[in-house]
């Protein structure tokens, strides 16, 4: 019996997307540019989408069908053909003759070409994935969002083109960072793992995790192996080799602070920032906080100044009772994490030293959140 599936285009378009993100548009394997597609009799569909260090499998029902399928069509055209209808459009899927997949839909026929399925690639997984650890995926995903951002893109020190996860003694703690700044977070986590584990998880695999969890409450798992790590949500199994390398000692970066400390709006402080960065020469971004008591509490300027000599001068209020603090820092650096923060207020500590060193941003009420930003001589 010759295989056909009916569906809509919500339900197709939503399995390919879970895994075209890690699919190759162009390189040297056309066949890791298509997608593997595979029935089973139990009536779920999956789709599997590979380059070799990142493998997504995701495997749900999307429709009724007849007969079986197992073969590989290009991940992109399809999608780009689904993207053209309407999200409730019934569509079909079937095999012809010469085993080409037949799409129809909004009035249209389209014949696409594929690969052998024995032709794919598959990703060779660790033979045992005996470390495991749960997490809901909304706590995961909010990790993620609040330390990615500082992640190396491109570095000789490979090893920070990358986030570093660690479970130890019942909690997981996340850390980026790129030379400049140090973005970690740290949460309580049902663990398997009798002791202290580390590992570097690339820096495409966070962002594609990133793309693909939710703000929900299910169930995340886990699993670490030598090389390797698999995580398992929604119906997706996402397995990714790990970074080799040692990643820097995270406490030898924290500095001594300063007893004095700042309280800021974060909505406030991201909005001046915004506004300054409009006017700020955009070769350096930099940006002068000026923060100082007064009658009442304190008072934080943000300054900045171009090469046509414009210039920006933004005051609010804040609480703070310590002497005269004068600082730069990068504006793309606090515009990076200042969204992704949560609460109304964060807290602004000061290395203790005699020239401007290491600044610490937390969240007024959660301390397990700590971004460490390097100073910016302007």
């Amino acid at each position: 019996m010759k295989f056909k599936l009916n569906s809509t285009q919500a339900r197709l378009y939503g399995l390919l997307q879970s895994v075209c993100g890690v699919i190759r548009r162009h390189g040297t394997f056309p066949i890791l540019g298509n997608v593997l597609i595979q029935t089973h009799t139990d009536g779920r569909i999956t789709a599997v989408g590979s380059d070799l260090e990142i493998e997504i499998i995701a495997t749900q029902r999307v429709g009724d069908f007849t007969g079986s399928l197992s073969t590989t069509v290009e991940c992109k055209k399809l999608l780009d053909i689904l993207q053209t209808m309407s999200s409730d459009e019934e569509v079909s899927l079937e095999l012809d003759d010469k085993d080409n997949l037949i799409l129809r839909g909004a009035n249209g026929k389209y014949k696409l070409a594929c690969l052998d399925a024995a032709d794919y690639p598959r990703l060779e997984t660790a033979p045992n994935f005996d470390e495991t650890f749960q997490i809901t995926q909304k706590v995961l995903k909010g990790m993620i969002d609040r330390t990615s951002f500082a992640m190396a893109v491109a570095d000789i020190r490979y090893y920070l083109i990358g986030t570093q996860l660690v479970v130890d003694g019942g909690n997981l703690s996340i850390y980026a960072t790129d030379g400049h700044r140090l973005a970690m977070d740290v949460v309580a986590v049902k663990s398997t793992i009798p002791s202290r584990r580390e590992v570097i998880v690339p820096r495409k695999s966070v962002l594609e995790l990133k793309r693909l969890m939710r703000s929900k409450d299910d169930i995340v798992d886990v699993q670490l192996a030598l090389n390797q790590t698999r995580i398992c949500f929604d119906e997706v199994e996402f397995v990714t080799k790990l970074v080799e390398g040692k990643f820097p000692d995270t406490q030898r970066i924290l500095p001594k602070l300063k007893a004095d400390k700042v309280t800021v709006s974060r909505s406030d402080l991201l909005l001046a920032v915004q506004r300054a960065d409009i006017i700020m020469d955009q070769r350096i971004h930099g940006v002068r906080m000026v923060i100082e008591r007064d009658l009442v509490s304190g008072q934080l300027k943000i300054e900045s100044v171009n090469d046509k000599n414009e210039s920006v001068d933004l005051t609010m209020r804040v609480d703070f009772h310590g002497p005269r603090v004068e600082i730069g820092f990068n504006s793309k650096y606090l515009l990076d994490a200042l969204p992704t923060m949560e609460g109304d207020n964060i807290v602004l500590a000061f290395a203790d030293t005699p020239d401007p060193g290491p600044a610490l941003i937390t969240l007024e009420h959660n301390s397990s959140f700590q971004y460490i930003l390097m100073p910016l001589k302007l």
